[in-house]
């Protein structure tokens, strides 16, 4: 089990070409997922506690239809910004030797051997 998970993990990392971050904070999908549910789990206190004012009037009033094609316009438009500097900014050309692939060897009780392939 263990060699279907290094494996596995392995493919995940090595790609064709420089990876300049790799999961050093969190991912967009999970800061929105967790505004959200933060906004429902509020609205539920409003209505069960019946909260009135200038700052859980707003929160109480959202419509998370509209909320979800903002959400959506946000990350297509973080999506076009992105491709749009990486075609044009031609960052790979400029800081792709930063990063060059290696490999390390690591050996693990049981006899189990594998390399990590990756970039620093």
């Amino acid at each position: 089990m263990q060699t279907v998970v290094v494996k596995a993990f392995d493919r995940e990392i090595v790609e064709e070409g420089p990876r300049l971050e790799f999961r050093k904070r969190p991912s967009g999908a999970f800061v929105v997922a967790l505004v959200i549910g933060t906004i429902e789990l509020l609205q539920v206190f409003i209505g069960l506690l019946d909260l009135k004012g200038r700052f859980f009037d707003p929160i109480a009033g959202l419509d998370f239809g509209i909320l979800g094609y903002v959400i959506v316009g946000i990350f297509l438009a973080a999506w076009g910004v992105s491709a749009f500097v990486w075609k044009f900014g031609r960052i790979e050309e400029r800081y792709g030797h930063l990063h060059r692939l290696h490999t390390h060897e690591h050996a693990h009780s049981g006899a189990l051997n594998h390399i990590h392939k990756h970039f620093h």
